[in-house]
C-alpha cells in the first residue's frame, strides 16, 4: 500500500497541472480553429459547386432547346455534340479540381494536427523533466 501511495505522490510531484491544463486548452483551441476552417471550406466548395452545376445545367438546357426548336443539319448536330462533350469535360475537370482541393486541405489539417501533438508532447515532456530537477 505504501508503494502505491509513494507512486501516487511521485506522479503528483512530477506533473505540472497548470501546464497540462494550458496544453489541453491549446489543443481545444487548435481543434476549434481547424473545425471552423473546415466548415468555411465546405461552405465555399458547396457554393462553388452549386454555381457551376447551375451554369452547366443552363448551358445544357440551352443546347437541348436549340436542338429541338430548329431543324438541325448534320453539321449543326456535330457542333452541338462537340459543345456537349466540351461541357461534360469541363464539368469533370471542375469536379476533379474541387476534390483535389478538399484532399489537399484535409492533408494539411492532418499534418498541422500531428505537428501540434508533437509540440504539445514536447512541452509536457520538458515540463516534467524540469520538475524532476
Amino acid at each position: 500500500m505504501d508503494m502505491f501511495k509513494a507512486f501516487a505522490l511521485q506522479g503528483k510531484a512530477m506533473m505540472d497541472r497548470d501546464a497540462m491544463v494550458n496544453n489541453h486548452r491549446k489543443n481545444l483551441d487548435a481543434m476549434n480553429d481547424a473545425s471552423k476552417t473546415a466548415m468555411d471550406l465546405l461552405k465555399s466548395v458547396t457554393s462553388l459547386q452549386n454555381q457551376y452545376v447551375r451554369q452547366a445545367f443552363d448551358d445544357f438546357s440551352t443546347m437541348l432547346r436549340d436542338m429541338v426548336q430548329t431543324p438541325q443539319t448534320p453539321e449543326q448536330l456535330e457542333k452541338q455534340a462537340s459543345r456537349l462533350k466540351e461541357s461534360m469535360t469541363k464539368a469533370m475537370d471542375h469536379t476533379s479540381n474541387v476534390a483535389n482541393i478538399v484532399v489537399k486541405t484535409n492533408s494539411d489539417f492532418y499534418k498541422k494536427a500531428q505537428n501540434h501533438a508533437k509540440d504539445a508532447f514536447q512541452e509536457m515532456k520538458f515540463t516534467v523533466m524540469a520538475k524532476k530537477k
